[in-house]
């Protein structure tokens, strides 16, 4: 295009300059338009989140749990230990629900062995299992020594030993003296649909043949439950 004159340029100019003005109005009401679609969305699908149980023991506080008992372990008060036992957690009139979330540190004691066969010996597994509502979501082992263990998946599986541990080492129960098994420390959280009044949550153990029948030898225990139900309005 050839420009005659002053003049044409300006009114080239002023016609590209509204080009370009218009184009960035369009980006802005499309951009405005996505965004508040998304917005609409979230707002739709929105949370409403309760706690609906909380215990960290230390007030040795068993209610809603049966089954259990307390000790002292590192210093805190824990629910525990259990060897070849376990606990439920039973919870009434929850509310109106669509989830509930399962969280807690779960501690395992000294000789946990895993999927172990141990030397010539064949050792039978260290089981350990979480049931939601009745529906088992965990059935794992879990070694604090050489063997390996299942966890974080459900037995059979073999990872290594104290796999997905929050903490490995610490003192154990009837050799925290020099740690040569200790305790190791996990942080579970769980996640399940549901939608009934009551909620009941179980942990058990089946241990294996070695020290077996010795809580202080073999055993686990659980602090900082907390149980949490979830609604998408």
């Amino acid at each position: 295009m050839k420009v005659k004159n002053v003049n044409d340029m300006k009114i080239i100019v002023s016609e590209i300059l509204f080009i370009k003005s218009a184009i960035r109005s369009t980006l802005f009401v499309s951009f405005y338009m996505v965004v508040s679609l998304l917005f609409s969305n979230c707002t739709k699908n929105l949370q409403k989140e309760e706690v609906v149980y909380k215990n960290d023991f230390e007030k040795g506080d068993l209610s809603g749990i049966i089954g259990g008992k307390i000790f002292t372990f590192n210093n805190s008060k824990v629910l525990g230990n259990f060897n070849n036992s376990g606990f439920d957690c039973k919870i009434n009139n929850i509310g109106s629900h669509d989830y509930v979330e399962v969280s807690f540190n779960l501690y395992i004691h000294d000789q946990w062995m895993g999927n172990s066969v141990d030397g010539t010996t064949t050792v039978e597994p260290d089981v350990w299992q979480m049931k939601i509502e009745g529906n088992t979501y965990l059935n794992t082992t879990f070694s604090n020594t050489d063997s390996q263990q299942s966890y974080p998946d459900n037995y059979q599986v073999n990872n290594p030993a104290k796999a997905n541990s929050f903490h490995s080492y610490l003192l154990g129960m009837c050799n925290g003296s020099d740690n040569t098994f200790g305790t190791s420390m996990y942080k579970i959280v769980k996640t399940v649909k549901s939608s009934n009044s009551s909620f009941v949550f179980e942990c058990r153990d089946i241990l294996g043949n070695l020290n077996a029948v010795n809580e202080h030898c073999k055993s686990w225990s659980i602090d900082n439950l907390a149980i949490k139900t979830i609604k998408f309005r």
